[in-house]
């Protein structure tokens, strides 16, 4: 996808997903890895510093989206562009 890219179409996006815990850890027990996710939107915006898909799309309002993810590249594993 070119840099900048104002595509608005459906992708799979593959991403190492950051995660957090506010109970009790026991250390000899820790996952101490991303959690592989994958996220199904449409694609807003694609450049050198990541991706921004939306859930929803309003038809009437072709430059209106909501639900919205932004996923650095640096977490991406993959996108898949669906037809």
């Amino acid at each position: 996808m070119a840099e900048g890219n104002w595509k608005m179409i459906p992708v799979i996006v593959t991403w190492n997903d950051a995660w957090g815990s506010d109970g009790e850890c026991d250390v000899t027990k820790l996952d101490h890895k991303p959690y592989l996710t994958k996220s199904v939107g449409w694609l807003l915006r694609s450049d050198d510093v990541g991706v921004t898909i939306a859930m929803d799309l309003f038809p009437d309002e072709p430059t209106t989206f909501k639900n919205n993810a932004f996923l650095p590249h640096g977490m991406i594993v993959d996108i898949v562009e669906l037809n």
